[in-house]
C-alpha cells in the first residue's frame, strides 16, 4: 500500500481483464480465422510501438526518478515528448512504405487490408506511454492507473460494439478511434507540464545519459517484443494451420495478461532503485526484497492456473478453443522464468547498466529463432510454445551472468 503496488496492480488487472474480456467477446463474434489475423496484427503492433518509442519513455522514467530539480524534470519530459513526435513520423512513414510493398503480408489480402489501419493507433499509444513514464517516475501512480483503467474499458466496450455491427473491421475502427480520443484527453491534462525547448536550455539536459539509456532501452525492448511475438509472425509464413495459430494466440494472450502481475511489481521498483543507484548496498537490499515478493506472487499464480484454467478454457473461449490448454501449460514455464530474472533486469536498468539487458536479449533472440525454426517445422505451434519457454529458461542464466559481472565491477 505504501508504494502504491496494490493500487497500480488493481488498475492493471482491470486493464487486463477488460482486454482479455474483449478478446473473449471477440471469439464469439468473429471467426477463428479472423482471430488469427487479430493476433498477427497485434504482434506487428507491439513491435512497432517499441520502434516508435525508441526507449524515450525509459529514459524519462530513469532520469526523472533521480534527485534533480523539478524544472529539469519538466525540461527532460518536454524534450522527450517533442522528439517522440518526430520519431513517430519517421517510423510510421517507413512502415507505410514497407507494407505497401507487400513485405509483411505474405500474400494475405485480409492482413494487408487491416495492417495499416490497425497501426494508426501507434502514435497515440507511444505519446501516452511518454506521459505515463513521466508521472510514474514521480510516483504519481494513481494518475497513471486511473487513466489506464478508464481508457481501456472505453476502448474495449466501444470496439466490441462496433464489432457486433461490422465484424473485424468494426473492432479495428473502434480501437483506433477510442485510443486517439483518449490521448487527446490526456494531452489536455498534461500540457501544463510541457515547456518550450530553446537552445539556451539544451545545456541543462544530459544528452549522453538520455540517449544512451534510450538507445539501449530501445534495443532491449524491441528484442523483448520479438521474444514475445516473433514466433506468431514466423507462424504466418511457416504454419498452414490457421486454427492452430489462433489457439496458440489465445493461450499467449492469457499468459500476457498474467504477466501484468509481476510486471506491476517491476514498475514499482524502478524509481526506488534509481534514487539509490549510487548506494550499492541499498540497491542490493531493495532487489532482494522485491525478489522475495516476486516469488510469493508468481509461484502460487502458476500452480493454481496450471490446474484450474485449462479445464475452463472451452467455457471462456468456446468449445473450438479446447486445444489452447496445452499451449497455456507449456508457456507457464516462460512466465515463471521471466518473473524470476526480470527484477535483476530492472535493477540493471535503474543503476545505468541497461546495456547488459540488451546483451542478454541479443543472445536470447538467437537461441529463440533457432529453436523456433527447428521445433516449429517439426511440431507446428506446439513447437513454438516449447521454443519460447526453453528460451526464457536459458535467458534466466544469461541474465545472472551479466548481473554477476555488474557486481564484480563494484568490487573494483
Amino acid at each position: 500500500m505504501r508504494v502504491g503496488f496494490l493500487h497500480l496492480l488493481s488498475a492493471n488487472i482491470i486493464v487486463q481483464i477488460a482486454g482479455f474480456g474483449g478478446q473473449l467477446f471477440l471469439t464469439r463474434i468473429i471467426s477463428v480465422e479472423d482471430i488469427a489475423i487479430v493476433r498477427v496484427l497485434q504482434s506487428y503492433y507491439s513491435i512497432l510501438i517499441i520502434a516508435a518509442t525508441f526507449g524515450i519513455n525509459m529514459s524519462i522514467m530513469k532520469i526523472c526518478s533521480e534527485d534533480i530539480e523539478q524544472n529539469i524534470k519538466k525540461l527532460i519530459f518536454s524534450f522527450g515528448f517533442y522528439i517522440s513526435i518526430l520519431i513517430n513520423v519517421v517510423v510510421m512513414g517507413i512502415f507505410i512504405c514497407v507494407v505497401q510493398g507487400g513485405f509483411f503480408t505474405a500474400g494475405n489480402g485480409d492482413l494487408e487490408k487491416y495492417l495499416l489501419l490497425y497501426n494508426l493507433q501507434v502514435p497515440f499509444f507511444v505519446l501516452t506511454s511518454i506521459i505515463f513514464a513521466y508521472y510514474h517516475a514521480q510516483n504519481k501512480v494513481k494518475v497513471v492507473s486511473n487513466f489506464q483503467s478508464a481508457t481501456k474499458l472505453s476502448v474495449i466496450i466501444f470496439s466490441i460494439l462496433l464489432a457486433l455491427v461490422w465484424g473485424l473491421q468494426g473492432y479495428i475502427y473502434g480501437s483506433v478511434l477510442c485510443n486517439g480520443i483518449a490521448f487527446f484527453v490526456l494531452f489536455l491534462y498534461v500540457r501544463k507540464e510541457l515547456v518550450p525547448i530553446s537552445i539556451k536550455k539544451f545545456h541543462q539536459i544530459d544528452f549522453k545519459t538520455f540517449f544512451s539509456t534510450g538507445t539501449y532501452s530501445f534495443g532491449t525492448n524491441i528484442l523483448w517484443q520479438l521474444l514475445l511475438y516473433l514466433n506468431i509472425i514466423m507462424a504466418n509464413y511457416m504454419v498452414d494451420d490457421r486454427e492452430a495459430i489462433a489457439f496458440y494466440g489465445m493461450a499467449h494472450l492469457i499468459i500476457n495478461t498474467m504477466m501484468m502481475i509481476p510486471m506491476t511489481l517491476n514498475q514499482i521498483m524502478i524509481p526506488y532503485i534509481s534514487k539509490e543507484a549510487k548506494n550499492h548496498k541499498q540497491v542490493s537490499v531493495i532487489l532482494k526484497s522485491y525478489q522475495r515478493k516476486m516469488l510469493l506472487l508468481i509461484l502460487p499464480l502458476c500452480l493454481i492456473t496450471y490446474f484450474l484454467l485449462p479445464p475452463i478454457l472451452p467455457y471462456l473461449l468456446g468449445e473450438e478453443y479446447v486445444n489452447s490448454g496445452i499451449y497455456f501449460k507449456i508457456m507457464l514455464a516462460m512466465l515463471f522464468c521471466w518473473s524470476l530474472f526480470s527484477p535483476k533486469m530492472n535493477t540493471l536498468l535503474a543503476v545505468g547498466k541497461i546495456k547488459y539487458n540488451f546483451y542478454t536479449y541479443c543472445f536470447s533472440i538467437v537461441i529463440y529463432v533457432i529453436l523456433n525454426v527447428i521445433l516449429m517445422l517439426q511440431y507446428n505451434m506446439l513447437g513454438a510454445a516449447v521454443a519460447i519457454s526453453l528460451t526464457f529458461f536459458i535467458t534466466m542464466f544469461i541474465n545472472q551472468l551479466y548481473y554477476l559481472k555488474y557486481k564484480k565491477q563494484l568490487n573494483y
